[in-house]
């Protein structure tokens, strides 16, 4: 059988390494998971207000971002992040 390479993680602290970017990314799901409930409900909870022009602006936020793709908001999140620290 051909060599598949999977000796390389066990070589010096690779197979370490590997496991601690799994670690931080589990860390990074479960944090997403929290921070998206939590928003969700007090979304839900503004958009059963009796105040119309919340509830309008609240629609037009969620669609905004239910029609833009996921890496488009991270490129104008980063855009607009770089040019706060730069200003």
């Amino acid at each position: 059988m051909q060599n598949m390479g999977i000796e390389v993680l066990f070589k010096g602290n690779n197979f370490l390494r590997l496991l601690e970017g799994l670690w931080i990314t589990f860390q990074i799901a479960i944090i997403a998971m929290v921070l998206s409930v939590v928003f969700g409900l007090l979304m839900g909870i503004i958009m059963n207000s009796k105040n119309k022009i919340i509830v309008v602006i609240c629609n037009v936020y969620l669609e905004m971002v239910r029609i833009m793709p996921q890496l488009v908001l991270l490129f104008l999140f980063l855009n607009i992040s770089m040019k706060v620290d730069i200003a």
